[in-house]
C-alpha cells in the first residue's frame, strides 16, 4: 500500500479538518444565524472541490443536517471518474481489492 494515494482515506482526513472548522462555529439549531448556515455550505463545497481537483472524485453529502449544536455530515455519495456512484464502504472495497490485484501481479 506504499505509493498510493487512496482516495477514502484522503475523504477522511477531508471530515475530520472540516468538522474540527465547524466544531468552532456558533451553531444553535434551529436559530442558527443564515450567514453561519451559508459558511457552513461553502466550507462543505470547498472541500468537496478539493477534493474532485486532487482525487478526481465527485463527493457529496445529500443528508447534510444542522442538529442541536452540531452539524451532521451524514454518509457521503461519491461519483467515480467512470460516472458510477458509490458508497463509502464500496469505494474503500474497490481500493483496496485494486491495490490486492496490483500486488499479486508483482509477484
Amino acid at each position: 500500500m506504499k505509493g498510493y494515494k487512496l482516495v477514502h482515506r484522503r475523504i477522511q482526513q477531508e471530515e475530520k479538518r472540516l468538522q474540527m472548522i465547524y466544531d468552532g462555529m456558533p451553531i444553535k439549531g434551529r436559530e442558527t444565524r443564515p450567514d453561519t448556515q451559508k459558511r457552513v455550505l461553502q466550507e462543505m463545497q470547498q472541500m468537496t472541490f478539493l477534493l474532485a481537483r486532487e482525487c478526481n472524485v465527485l463527493v457529496n453529502y445529500p443528508k447534510l443536517s444542522i442538529q442541536g449544536t452540531k452539524v451532521v455530515l451524514g454518509e457521503p455519495t461519491i461519483m467515480l471518474p467512470n460516472c458510477r456512484f458509490v458508497s463509502f464502504g464500496e469505494l474503500k472495497e474497490l481500493e483496496i481489492t485494486r491495490i490486492k490485484g496490483e500486488e499479486a501481479k508483482r509477484k
